[in-house]
């Protein structure tokens, strides 16, 4: 059906179209319009995504950063540094290859010490025992001045006295015939005024010359008597003293003990001559005539001591064996060290001298379960742990047999410090020990 533009039919109709194409328009706008928001609030998704991660990072990286400082503040804040410009770090030490970190102030202040390997002499050594004794020339004896009951002084055997010292005092005021020193005073004082009457007699011609020598002669026996008591009469009694300075080796008296004139009383030794007695089993004889030094250890202490830098020299060795199958080595050398006599001691003698041997000191040698082990330095600051094998020790050094090489940078002292340095972080101030 036709319908024209004047009809109210169809201008109803031409005006529902335009709201029909209205609605539709808007309706393509509005879904434009959400699609432009939801593409936009995505975007902004994104970025505030992308934004709040970087944040994150960033904090992660300030955190970080946070980390390395605390880490960084946990060292020490003394570094050195070597011509090369070689970083050390004081904290860590020890790290996945097996180095130790040690700085060189740490090193200096717990008194590690480097030297580098070479070869040398080294002895062959005979590992015995043996003994401290005194020689006769430095032994002097103290005797009784006088007859009496002897009462001791309070010094101890192996204690150092001086000249003059007060040994013992003798009495005989309990004994029958009264106190020696009234009685020898007595006797002077009686055999003077015989001595100056027989003067006289034999001025006027009374006596004969020998009558008078008899009469001197008394008078002078009489006077050393008194005079050798007068200088030490006291009022418990005569004082023995010692003559010369040194330790007191022996008492050869009891506490009160009756004694007569010229009994001993104590041996004195000066202590300046030692010898050194090792006793070698018999199955070592074949090796006597080697030995022309040693090196021994006190029983009293854990220092090694050498002959050769005493003074030292070899007296003589043994013949025959004694009844316990040891032959006796005996050296003399100077007591430079305050050695007590008598006192055992660990012998190392010295045998024929080797050549190109490769060996270090004691020091550097650190034990772990029957184990031994050296630390060499690999360049500053940086240390290795190495197993080795040993050899024969004349008490001062030790042969190497593996493990160790010439030219290797050995810590010779502190490697005990260096082996608590690769257990811990902390390094013990002012600790020397090594084993």
């Amino acid at each position: 059906m036709k319908i024209e533009p004047g009809d109210s039919l169809g201008k109803r109709y031409e005006l529902k179209m335009k709201k029909l194409n209205y609605t539709l328009i808007l309706s393509f706008l509005l879904l434009c319009s959400f699609s432009i928001t939801s593409c936009h609030s995505h975007k902004e998704g994104d970025s505030h995504e992308k934004t709040e991660h970087h944040h994150e990072d960033d904090d992660d990286e300030h955190d970080h950063d946070h980390e390395e400082d605390d880490d960084d503040h946990d060292h020490d804040h003394d570094h050195d540094h070597d011509k090369a410009g070689s970083h050390e770090h004081e904290g860590h030490n020890h790290d996945e290859d097996g180095l130790i970190h040690l700085s060189t102030k740490q090193a200096a202040r717990v008194g590690v010490e480097v030297d580098t390997l070479r070869r040398g002499t080294f002895h062959s050594v005979l590992h015995v025992g043996g003994k401290l004794l005194t020689t006769n020339s430095d032994e002097s004896v103290v005797v009784a001045n006088s007859t009496g009951v002897a009462t001791l002084s309070s010094a101890t055997e192996g204690s150092y006295i001086s000249a003059g010292t007060l040994l013992a005092s003798i009495s005989s005021d309990a004994l029958e015939g009264g106190c020696s020193f009234a009685k020898s005073e007595a006797e002077y004082e009686a055999a003077k005024k015989e001595y100056e009457r027989a003067q006289a007699l034999l001025k006027d011609g009374v006596i004969s010359q020998k009558r008078f020598d008899e009469a001197k002669l008394a008078y002078q026996q009489a006077k050393i008597a008194y005079q050798s008591q007068s200088s030490h009469a006291g009022s418990s009694g005569i004082k023995v003293v010692a003559k010369t300075s040194g330790y007191l080796k022996q008492w050869m008296i009891k506490q009160g003990e009756y004694v007569s004139v010229g009994q001993s009383i104590a041996v004195v030794s000066k202590n300046n001559r030692l010898q050194l007695v090792a006793d070698v089993p018999a199955c070592g004889f074949q090796q006597l005539r080697s030995f022309r030094s040693a090196n021994f250890i006190p029983s009293y202490g854990s220092e090694t001591y050498s002959l050769d830098e005493m003074n030292g020299k070899l007296l003589s060795y043994g013949k025959s064996s004694s009844s316990s199958s040891f032959v006796p080595v005996s050296f003399e050398f100077d007591n430079k060290g305050n050695f007590l006599s008598d006192s055992y001691v660990e012998v190392f003698l010295l045998g024929a001298e080797e050549k190109n041997v490769l060996s270090i000191p004691l020091t550097a040698v650190t034990e772990e379960q029957g184990l031994h082990f050296v630390y060499i330095q690999e360049c500053i600051g940086l240390y290795r742990k190495m197993p080795v094998k040993l050899g024969e020790s004349d008490g001062i050094r030790i042969r190497v047999l593996s493990g160790l090489k010439e030219g290797d940078c050995l810590v010779v002292k502190g490697a005990y410090q260096v082996k608590l340095a690769s257990m811990s972080s902390a390094i013990p101030e002012g600790h020397s020990h090594n084993h």
